[in-house]
């Protein structure tokens, strides 16, 4: 059994490995919204479902069930190839079903989810098979399936385990996209064919064709069941294990992104972590079939047990993250990971080992019932998959919207309780006095923990740490995308921000006038802008900044329908009627893929700060994202990218500036924020080459961080991009999503001071160097402009270098910069007011 079980072990970790691909690339393609993730994952598990059941019906006429598995696996990689055909077609006609079904949100759905099942359906029905078959070749004789099987599926899901660990950590980054799955594609293929050699030299017999009588006959306490707890309870227990488990991981995920990095790693260490729990939990329930314990006892033990401990994990969560404080975010990279695969052990690992062992124990028990071992593990694992798929639905669709967060946590722990309650029932009627005192014990656990949750205390959905002041939580959504609240802090006059997942402030009613300006300076830059599109929304303020100007239309995407409620019923009165608007469109959409599919083009488009370690937000700095921006401009458009500079290293900045050099025809970089522990800058991408004006560059920006002190248009400006900027750094692709993989990585060691964001001295050294061309008439830009205009940028670099160095206390130098910037900007307006530009109001 050995070399099944390797290459079983192989089997769970393509398996996994094709999930996550798969998931991701069609991310890209449906849009990276709940709506589309949900539809994706039901697919692949409808596939699943019905591959258990026809393949395990068809298990027991096997002549040789490891030779069919061989066969399943090579299917599998042949049907796997067809992603390299089926994602280019569906790209193509993806525009003409996005302008025809865009504005009916159930009927576009119907088609991802017909699309998804034609994507995913073929692989996913031969996956489905491989349990079953595999599971008819270790096992023939049903006294013995569980035995086998248990070891099978233990194996199977640590596989799987391996294989998330490659797909999060190593596979994309190091091999990229497209090859990984290749690399996975290869190994099935090498699977199946070991498994066709192997099956040439194996002794199977099968149970039709065999005198052999059974070894083993089922203990006599289970066979008691029959009449009692039937196949159909088994079954319907069997669907509830998968309900439960994927309900969970859903709502664990969401509960470890309020104090998590949000990368990509961090997502597959969770996802790890569970697998690797099931698995154990699957190990544990093989050497208590082997035991002389009874396997309903064992099975109500573990549901009450996993009930009692799946109903702490909120309160267990607090406790070990300090009131959902940002964890260990100070640690360097090589310290933080470890930490963060405790913290999940620690917290769901004591629940998974009950939970996982429920389906193995499931499969003993319906031994008593006799028929084949592929076709019952087919039919249970099929139940479960449907459990499974209706779970991670209900707790990301229903669950989180209507009951949040931890209460949905508390649903799940008491619909095991009820279960529980319900075997406790049949124990008393099969064994009467025996089981008594086992069900007194069990129901006084339960009875213990419910009190224990009920007097516990209310765990809060924001920790309120993030500023100094006092403040109350005013309201929080919690739904399918994230959570997000709105917090006031009070004062004087009273502020507003929001919060998502507990770890990003989006912004708040305190930097309204920074925030509006990051809407209305692109626009600026454009002659005579009509069509707007805002990718990204936040609090909305940003958005609002361009409705003084006499725009046709505005579209506004925002990918979490809470981040819009929350802007909705809260940011109002700082939003100068964006939502009464005729001329605004706010849309629960993903940006990216709304792009896609439209055929209208704007005049400006603005990508909001995304913060570029989170997982997912790398395809929104990739080359493709890029050009298909570019696709959706006008031909004298333009495409402004804020990015936090206090939030990413140089590296960071050059990869995404070369790879939108690369989209555009010209791209230029501008300073936003004059902020030295949190500038933001601006690369504005131009459709086709441009310069400035000498009207344009003279223009008077007020600073809202300076009492309103105007700025000309110019200062703002940093340098201009050619064809060999940053030549020595990569180009971020789709396919090789490096922002995503080394984002949060350096982000963590900057966090614990191992390396410097590219703010304060290092962007203002890099505007220093940026600005020398545009002083030595180097700088196309700024061909139309005189030479005395030229100089405007040196108004910003001292303006920077003064707030710089009086953040670094070195006020004698700041005032030497001050002075440097009094005769820059005498230059440009003798005899201006500059007073307002000593201390920054904000």
């Amino acid at each position: 059994m050995g070399k099944v079980l390797v290459l079983f072990f192989a089997s769970g970790c393509t398996t996994l490995v094709y999930e996550i691909l798969w998931m991701r690339e069609l991310g890209l393609l449906f849009g990276n919204t709940s709506h589309a993730a949900a539809v994706t994952l039901t697919a692949f598990f409808i596939g699943l479902a019905i591959g258990g059941i026809v393949w395990g019906k068809r298990a027991q006429k096997l002549n040789n069930p490891l030779q069919t598995y061989g066969f399943l696996e090579l299917g599998v990689s042949v049907a796997a190839l067809g992603y390299f055909l089926l994602i280019p077609a569906y790209q193509h006609i993806y525009p003409f079903l996005f302008l025809n079904f865009s504005g009916q949100e159930n009927i576009f759905l119907a088609i991802k989810f017909t699309l998804a099942m034609l994507f995913l359906f073929p692989a996913a029905f031969l996956i489905g098979g491989t349990l079953p078959v595999m599971s008819q070749y270790v096992a023939r004789d049903i006294n013995r399936m569980s035995r086998k099987v248990s070891i099978l599926y233990a194996v199977n899901i640590l596989g799987a385990s391996v294989g998330a660990l490659a797909a999060g950590f190593y596979l994309p980054i190091l091999l990229g996209i497209k090859a990984a799955y290749l690399v996975s594609v290869g190994i099935t293929v090498l699977v199946g064919i070991a498994a066709i050699v192997i099956s040439k030299t194996s002794d199977y017999v099968s149970c039709q064709t065999s005198d052999q009588k059974p070894p083993q006959q089922s203990k006599p306490d289970d066979l008691l069941i029959i009449g009692k707890l039937g196949l159909t309870e088994l079954s319907i227990l069997s669907a509830l294990s998968g309900f439960i488990t994927l309900a969970l991981q859903v709502l664990w995920i969401r509960m470890f992104a309020q104090v998590l990095q949000n990368s990509v790693y961090t997502f597959s260490i969770i996802v790890v972590v569970f697998l690797v729990m099931l698995a154990v939990a699957a190990a544990l329930a093989n050497r208590l079939i082997h035991s002389r314990f009874s396997s309903l006892k064992s099975l109500t033990f573990f549901i009450i047990l996993g009930a009692s401990l799946t109903a702490i994990t909120p309160l267990v969560f607090d406790r070990l993250t300090d009131g959902l404080q940002l964890y260990m975010h100070t640690l360097s990279w090589e310290a933080y990971l470890p930490q963060v695969f405790a913290l999940a052990f620690l917290v769901m690992g004591p629940p998974l080992l009950c939970l996982g062992t429920i389906f193995p124990i499931i499969l003993r028990l319906t031994e008593s019932f006799g028929g084949s071992t592929g076709e019952t593990v087919g039919k249970m694992a099929a139940v479960n998959t449907w459990g499974a798929a209706a779970g991670a639905v209900a707790a990301g669709f229903f669950l989180l919207d209507r009951f949040g967060l931890w209460n949905s946590i508390y649903l799940i722990a008491l619909l095991y309780g009820l279960v529980s309650i319900y075997l406790l029932g049949s124990l008393l009627r099969i064994s009467g006095k025996q089981s008594l005192r086992f069900s007194v014990v069990a129901l006084s656990l339960l009875i213990a923990t419910s009190l224990f949750v009920v007097n516990a205390k209310k765990i809060p959905m924001v920790h309120l740490g993030f500023v100094k002041d006092k403040q109350i939580v005013l309201e929080t959504w919690e739904g399918s995308a994230a959570t997000v609240t709105v917090v006031e802090r009070q004062g004087v006059i009273s502020e507003h921000y929001m919060v998502m997942n507990n770890t990003y402030i989006l912004g708040g009613s305190n930097d309204r006038g920074l925030e509006a300006l990051q809407g209305s300076f692109p626009l600026t830059l454009h002659e005579n802008p009509k069509n707007v599109f805002f990718l990204g929304m936040g609090t909305g303020i940003s958005a609002a900044g361009a409705l003084a100007f006499p725009l046709e239309s505005i579209i506004v995407t925002e990918l979490s329908a809470e981040v819009i409620s929350a802007s909705e019923t809260y940011f109002v009165p700082y939003l100068d009627g964006l939502f009464a608007d005729p001329r605004v469109q706010v849309l629960a959409e993903d940006g990216r893929n709304y792009l896609y599919g439209t055929n209208q083009n704007f005049d400006v488009i603005i990508g909001d700060l995304f913060l570029p370690w989170k997982a997912g937000t790398s395809n929104l700095y990739s080359l493709e994202h890029f050009q298909t921006i570019r696709n959706s401009l006008t031909e004298d458009g333009i495409f402004m990218q804020w990015l936090p500079s206090a939030q990413i290293t140089f590296n960071e900045f050059a990869i995404i500036a070369r790879t939108m050099r690369k989209a555009f025809s010209q791209v230029t970089i501008w300073q936003g924020d004059f902020s030295p522990g949190r500038s933001i800058i601006g690369l504005l991408g131009y459709k086709q080459q441009a310069s400035i004006s000498e009207v344009a560059a003279n223009l008077n920006i007020a600073r809202p961080e300076y009492n309103n002190a105007a700025l000309p248009l110019l200062a703002h400006y940093i340098g201009s991009l050619d064809t060999t900027s940053f030549a020595n750094h990569p180009i971020n692709r789709d396919n090789l999503p490096i922002i995503e993989y080394r984002a949060p990585i350096v982000n963590q060691n900057a966090s614990a001071r191992l390396t410097t964001y590219f703010s304060g001295a290092n962007l203002a050294r890099y505007i220093v160097k940026s600005k020398q061309a545009s002083f030595d008439n180097q700088d196309a830009y700024l061909s139309e402009v005189s030479q005395n205009t030229r100089l405007l940028p040196q108004i910003g670099l001292q303006l920077y270098r003064k707030e710089v160095l009086e953040w670094r206390q070195q006020h004698q130098l700041a005032n030497d910069a001050f002075q440097l910037f009094k005769l820059a900007y005498d230059n440009h307006d003798e005899g201006a007011d500059l007073e307002h530009f000593k201390r920054r109001t904000h």
